[in-house]
This record gives C-alpha cells, structure tokens and sequence, in this order.
C-alpha cells in the first residue's frame, strides 16, 4: 500500500538530500519513493513558497506577544500567552497556505 506523505515531511525528505548531497536516485532510494515523486513534490514546494505573500495585518493582537513562532518562509508569528495551543496551530496553519 502507497504511504501519503504531508508536505512537511516531503520537505523533510528534501532537506535531507540537500544536507547529505545525495543525486536524485540515491535520495529517491533512501525514502523509499520515486524519482519523479521527489522532483513533482520538490517544485511544488518551490511553487508554493515563492507564491507566498507577506503577512498581513491583524487587528485584535498585542502588537507584540508572549508567544512568537518562526516559519520556515521567514514569516514570524506573535500571539499572547493566553492563546489556546489550538488557535495558535490553526493561525499557523493558515499562515502556511498563503
């Protein structure tokens, strides 16, 4: 049966080939995948962070919280302390798809 990977951890994959210097076969090999799988899902992710758009303003936040998280793009997330994990997760969640 086919394993579904999430986008993380094709990222994941790729960040691997990059540290290890690995050719496209050998990486391939390594995560159990195709060649093509690893290429389809290495432009895609490129697409999807060059698409990206800055953050935008959002009303009703501290201007600086207790809580800051750093995403992989460079986009940096403030919340108070007092959020819910789950706001948090959702607000960064979100943040991702743009």
């Amino acid at each position: 049966m086919r394993k579904r990977r999430t986008a993380d951890q094709w990222q994941e994959i790729l960040d691997r080939q990059k540290e290890s210097g690995q050719r496209d076969a050998e990486a391939a090999r390594a995560a159990g995948v195709s060649v093509a799988s690893l290429r389809g899902w290495r432009q895609r992710l490129k697409n999807r962070n060059d698409s990206r758009q800055p953050l935008v303003e959002v009303s009703g936040l501290r201007p600086i919280g207790d809580l800051r998280v750093h995403l992989p793009n460079g986009l940096i997330v403030e919340a108070p302390a007092d959020w819910a994990a789950d706001q948090l997760a959702a607000v960064v969640a979100r943040l991702r798809l743009l």
